[in-house]
């Protein structure tokens, strides 16, 4: 499912890891899913969620530049947006899930991706970064499958590369 060398590169010394999905009822915006990586001190921790929201892709971004800082990178490709901070990513695709028609939202139907580092990281600057968004782009990928999105797209094997 995740490529655990992304939490391998990330995190220092030996890590457990854990995943879980919260399922409310049937999938869409009641539906959480949520991987947490962590050392065994529990010192260090790589995590990331993603459900399904209804939100435009204009509404979402100026959400996640409320709190924006000089570290943000931003990149656009195929339709998926992506936000990176030193120890951030937030990513969005359009997504309207199993079940839901496209109209029924008030806005869109986008599936929101967040992901994050806690404590100490084996690596710094762009490689964190980059990391980051890869372990937040593994989640969207792997979200996008079982939410059951109906917008037909085939899901880039990666994001472009920050630096």
């Amino acid at each position: 499912m995740l490529d655990r060398d992304i939490a391998a590169t990330i995190l220092p010394g030996t890590m457990t890891a854990r995943e879980r999905g919260r399922k409310v009822d049937g999938v869409g915006e009641n539906f959480l899913f949520s991987c947490n990586v962590k050392t065994r001190s529990q010192d260090s921790i790589l995590s990331g969620d993603g459900a399904v929201h209804d939100i435009s892709a204009d509404e979402w971004l100026e959400g996640v530049e409320e709190d924006a800082d000089a570290s943000k990178l931003e990149v656009d490709f195929q339709g998926i947006r992506a936000v990176s901070y030193a120890t951030q990513a937030f990513l969005y695709v359009p997504c309207t899930p199993t079940g839901k028609k496209s109209g029924a939202a008030r806005q869109d139907y986008g599936l929101i991706v967040e992901s994050r580092t806690i404590g100490d990281t084996a690596v710094t600057g762009d490689e964190l970064r980059q990391a980051v968004t890869d372990f937040a782009y593994e989640l969207l990928r792997y979200n996008y499958r079982i939410q059951g999105c109906q917008e037909v797209r085939t899901l880039p094997s990666e994001l472009p590369r920050f630096a």
